[in-house]
C-alpha cells in the first residue's frame, strides 16, 4: 500500500482529516507560481508538508515548529519526496516571524490554536503573502468550538480575514485570496489598462504600502509604452483609520514584493508634500492611493500641476462617509480644470482639459 499523506490523514483525533488533505491539495494549487514558497505553522507529524508537497514538488516548504517533529522529516522520505525541499524553522512562529523577508505563495497557519497566538501569526505573516496567494487556516469553528479542541482560530479570522477573500471553507479549514483590492478586482484590470495606455508623462502612485498596487502599474507600462513608475511612500509609524499600524516594515515588504513580481518601480521615500516640492516630470497618470483625507487638498494642489493635458488621477476612497475624499471632489470638479470620466465603487477618474 502506498504510503502518503492520506494514510495519515483522519477523523479526529488525528491532526487533519481526509477532506481535508484533499482541500488542502486544491489550495496549494491556487497560486501557479512555478517554484513556490510556502510557510507551514504547525509541522507535527507533516501531513499538511506531505499533501503540500506531494502537489507542488518543486516547493520550498518553511515548516515552522516549537518543537522538533522528527517525525515530519522521515515521513517525507518514506512517501518518497524530497525532504531538502523541507526547511526546519525552530521556536515559535510569531518570534520567526517578526524576522521573516520573504514573499509567500501560500500559507498554512495550523500552529498554536490560542487566539492572541493566531492573532498574532495572522497579523505577523499574511502582509508577507503575495497578491493572488492563500493564506489557510485550521481548526476555525463557526461557533463555539468543542471542548476537545478549543481552538481560537475561527475568532480570529472572523475578525481578521476579509469575508469577500475567503475562496475556501472545507471541514475546519478557511481559506483567503489575497489581492490587491478586495471584492475589486475590475480596479486591477483598470489601472493596468490606464498604465499600458500611458503613452505621455510618467505614471506617480501616492501611498505603496505592500507594493500591490505599484506592481499592478508596473505590469501594465510595461506591456504598452514602458512609462517609468514611480511610487511615493514615507513608511514612518503611523495609525491608520482603523487602528492599523503602518511603518518601516512595510517597506521590507514592498520591496521584497517588488522583487518578487519582477517588476521596475521607483521609490521615493519622503512625504507627498516634500517629494512634490523637488519634482519636475510631467504626469500622465497619477494614483493617489494614501488613505488619509485630511491631507488630500493638499496632495492635490501639490501634483495636479504635474499632470499633463489628457492625464489622468485616479482617487480611491471617496465613499467614506466622513472619512471619504467626495466633498474634496467636488471642490476639484468646480474649479473646472478637471472632469469626472467615471467613478464606481469609491474610485473616482478625473482627467485634465
Amino acid at each position: 500500500m502506498t504510503f502518503n499523506s492520506y494514510s495519515l490523514a483522519g477523523p479526529d483525533p488525528r491532526p487533519v482529516t481526509v477532506e481535508e488533505v484533499r482541500c488542502l491539495k486544491k489550495l496549494v494549487q491556487v497560486n501557479t507560481t512555478e517554484n513556490p514558497t510556502i510557510v507551514n505553522i504547525g509541522a507535527y507529524i507533516g501531513v499538511s508538508t506531505l499533501a503540500m508537497l506531494e502537489e507542488r514538488p518543486g516547493a520550498t516548504i518553511y515548516s515552522v515548529d516549537i518543537e522538533p517533529c522528527l517525525d515530519e522529516m522521515k515521513n517525507a522520505t518514506r512517501a518518497g519526496l524530497d525532504a531538502s525541499r523541507i526547511i526546519r524553522m525552530l521556536g515559535r512562529s510569531q518570534d520567526i516571524g517578526k524576522e521573516w523577508n520573504k514573499p509567500i505563495d501560500f500559507m498554512w497557519i495550523d500552529g498554536d490554536h490560542n487566539y492572541e497566538a493566531v492573532v498574532e501569526d495572522i497579523l505577523t505573516w499574511a502582509p508577507w503573502v503575495v497578491d493572488g496567494g492563500v493564506v489557510a487556516v485550521h481548526d476555525c469553528f463557526d461557533d463555539e468550538p468543542p471542548p476537545h479542541n478549543p481552538s481560537g482560530a475561527g475568532r480570529a479570522v472572523r475578525e481578521l480575514m476579509d469575508s469577500k477573500d475567503m475562496i475556501m471553507k472545507c471541514d475546519r479549514i478557511r481559506a483567503f485570496k489575497r489581492t490587491a483590492y478586495p471584492g475589486q478586482e475590475w480596479v486591477r484590470d483598470m489601472l493596468f489598462d490606464m498604465a499600458s495606455e500611458t503613452t505621455v508623462g510618467c505614471i506617480v502612485e501616492l501611498g505603496a504600502f505592500h507594493g500591490r498596487g505599484s506592481i499592478i502599474l508596473a505590469r501594465g507600462a510595461r506591456a504598452g509604452s514602458g512609462a517609468t513608475v514611480y511610487t511615493v511612500d514615507d513608511y514612518t509609524q503611523k495609525t491608520g483609520w482603523y487602528g492599523e499600524f503602518y511603518g518601516p516594515l512595510d517597506k521590507d515588504i514592498f520591496r521584497a514584493n517588488i522583487r518578487k513580481a519582477d517588476v521596475v518601480v521607483t521609490l521615493i521615500q519622503n512625504t507627498f508634500h516634500k517629494a512634490a516640492q523637488q519634482w519636475t516630470e510631467p504626469i500622465g497618470l497619477l494614483f493617489w492611493d494614501a488613505g488619509v483625507t485630511n491631507r488630500f487638498w493638499t496632495d492635490w494642489l501639490d501634483w495636479s500641476k504635474h499632470i499633463v493635458q489628457g492625464g489622468y488621477f485616479v482617487v480611491k476612497d471617496t465613499e467614506r462617509g466622513a472619512l471619504g475624499t467626495w466633498p474634496h471632489i467636488e471642490d476639484v470638479l468646480e474649479a473646472g480644470e478637471f472632469v469626472r470620466d467615471s467613478i464606481r465603487d469609491g474610485i473616482i477618474v478625473l482627467r485634465k482639459k
